[in-house]
Formats: C-alpha cells, sequence, structure tokens
C-alpha cells in the first residue's frame, strides 16, 4: 500500500485539477461567444463556421483518450505536469499568439 500524499499535495492536485476543468470548459465554449466576430472578420456563413467548430470539437475530443490512458498509466503528478502540454498540442488559443 502506497503512503498517503500530504494535504498540501491533495490541495496542489485539487486546484490544478479544477483549473484544467475550467479552462477546458472555456476553450469548448469561446468559439459561440466570439462566433458574431469570426464571422464578420472572415466573412464567413453559418455553414462554414460551424465547420470550424465541429473541427475544434474533434480535435479536442480527440485528446479525451490520451489522457484518460495517461490518467490510468502513470501518477497524479506526472499526468498534471504534462496537461498543459496536451492543451498546447491540442490547439489551444494561447498557444497560437
Amino acid at each position: 500500500m502506497s503512503p498517503r500524499p500530504s494535504p498540501a499535495i491533495l490541495v496542489l492536485m485539487f486546484v490544478s485539477l479544477a483549473g484544467l476543468g475550467t479552462m477546458s470548459q472555456f476553450f469548448r465554449s469561446m468559439i459561440a461567444v466570439i462566433a458574431p466576430e469570426l464571422s464578420a472578420e472572415f466573412a464567413l456563413s453559418g455553414k462554414e463556421l460551424s465547420v470550424i467548430v465541429g473541427v475544434y470539437f474533434m480535435a479536442h475530443a480527440s485528446m479525451q483518450l490520451p489522457m484518460g490512458l495517461a490518467t490510468a498509466v502513470s501518477n497524479a503528478g506526472t499526468l498534471l505536469s504534462s496537461a498543459p502540454l496536451a492543451y498546447a498540442a491540442e490547439g489551444s488559443p494561447r498557444c497560437l499568439d
């Protein structure tokens, strides 16, 4: 039986995972928020905008299996340190600046 992590580590893990969950929700809903600006700036029709949204959701969904496997195989510290890299690989807007 492995030793129980210290309370500080548990709080750090909780805050990290809560932050990642918040970022995930933001990234999934941000296109709906900026859709009018995207349509106006790039002269996109509703159909073209829906293709962009669909591709973004597919990219987000394609990360679920690797992250689930990483959760099952590795410990939480390794997972939490690699999660920002996974978001960057997914193409989050912050890495496009």
